[in-house]
């Protein structure tokens, strides 16, 4: 199989991101991702009409990435709305082949990814979760 041009990026800096994630080490990483993910759950939990489609009854299942929806909001629209009008990066998890039942914004936090940051994604998401998307979004 023919693959055309491969980008060498990833080849160089695989060195360099295992002597990172060793320097972190695994259970600090975790720890971080764990955090920052509870710390922007915590914030919207309460909102109105907002629904988790990750099970935070259990450690092994989430950890750094969470997925949410909120009643009466298209979560495309939501992650567009998010992308150009606020520079916040999100995945909506919508009509994906390989899970076509979930429709939902899925956040992933980074090591680097500071709480304030989260903040500002948080009023956003509060907003909307008591107005709405605006009509010319």
């Amino acid at each position: 199989m023919d693959l055309g041009t491969v980008s060498m990026a990833p080849f160089l800096a695989i060195n360099d991101a295992l002597a990172f994630h060793n320097t972190v080490g695994a259970q600090r990483k975790e720890e971080r991702l764990r955090y920052l993910t509870h710390y922007w759950v915590n914030q919207v939990k309460r909102l109105p009409g907002i629904e988790f489609l990750t099970n935070f009854d259990s450690a092994e299942m989430s950890c750094g990435l969470a997925t949410f929806r909120l009643r009466r909001v298209d979560s495309n629209t939501f992650e567009d709305y998010l992308k150009r009008k606020h520079a916040i990066l999100v995945q909506s998890m919508c009509k994906r082949s390989w899970a076509p039942e979930i429709h939902g914004i899925r956040i992933t936090p980074n090591l680097y990814t500071m709480p304030q940051e989260l903040d500002t994604f948080c009023t956003v998401v509060e907003k909307v979760a008591n107005k709405g998307l605006p009509s010319a979004n």
